[in-house]
This record gives C-alpha cells, sequence and structure tokens, in this order.
C-alpha cells in the first residue's frame, strides 16, 4: 500500500470516527433538550377541543 493510500485511510478512519462521537453528542443534547422543549411547546399549545365538542357551543 502506498504511503498516500494510508495516510487516505487513515484521515478517512478518523473522519468516520469523529462524525460518529458528533451523532452521538448530538442525540445526548436532543434527549436532554427535549423535556425542556416539550414543556415550552405545551405552554403555547392551546386546545380548542372543549370549546368546540358541541355544536350549540360552536355556535
Amino acid at each position: 500500500m502506498s504511503e498516500i493510500s494510508k495516510i487516505y485511510n487513515q484521515y478517512h478512519d478518523t473522519l468516520k470516527e469523529s462524525q460518529g462521537e458528533y451523532e452521538n453528542r448530538l442525540k445526548i443534547y436532543a434527549d436532554k433538550l427535549k423535556p425542556r422543549y416539550d414543556q415550552f411547546l405545551k405552554d403555547f399549545t392551546i386546545s380548542f377541543a372543549e370549546d368546540f365538542s358541541t355544536q350549540i357551543k360552536r355556535l
């Protein structure tokens, strides 16, 4: 195997490892952020189901 091939393979392996680490950190961050986002979303979501449950209330 030529020196350029060795260098390219090392670069490729390092790039794959770095991508995996990045995806892992991103997943951990997303998992930690989800409860906060759910609460934030709940604070700004209004349910109109009860208001429009019967035709009389809609009129």
